[in-house]
């Protein structure tokens, strides 16, 4: 009889400790995910990055009746005029060269069959009929913006 009451006794412990860890497990089960910040009962907001775009107007200008006209030309938040112009002409696959000097920014010495020096003249560019004072790697580019490019004299 002893066995039996030993068993009986063994099997309340394990059915016990079973319905413990049992509660235990669900009771974790469902608080997990509130402490995770994934609770089904809390709304979820899914924020889609876009990259806001917008246009600007391009024109270059190589002073021997050459003109590229480009109206809308699309870009990023943030981009500088030397990004667009640098990946617009590789889009157009238009020979584009320029030289880094490390402090002072880019300077933008080829664009086309045009080279700074031939002649005195260089690329120079225009934003919104204003003379740039700045490179085109320090000017961040607006919607609306309307750039020119032209290859003459120094206008310094």
């Amino acid at each position: 009889m002893n066995g039996i009451i030993f068993n009986m006794a063994q099997s309340k412990k394990i059915i016990t400790y079973s319905i413990v860890a049992g509660v235990a497990a669900i009771v974790i089960f469902i608080a997990w995910p509130q402490n995770r910040g994934l609770a089904p009962d809390r709304p979820v907001a899914i924020i889609e990055q876009k990259a806001l775009s917008s246009a600007l107007a391009l024109e270059i200008n190589s002073g021997d009746g050459a003109i590229w006209n480009f109206d809308s030309v699309q870009f990023s938040a943030g981009e500088n005029l030397f990004q667009i112009l640098k990946r617009k002409m590789a889009d157009e696959k238009i020979t584009f060269e320029f030289k880094e000097y490390p402090g002072l920014g880019v300077l933008v010495t080829r664009i086309g069959e045009r080279k700074n020096g031939e002649q005195g003249k260089y690329w120079q560019y225009w934003v919104n009929g204003a003379y740039a004072d700045k490179g085109p790697d320090a000017y961040v580019v607006k919607p609306g913006d309307a750039i020119e490019w032209r290859f003459e004299g120094s206008k310094q």
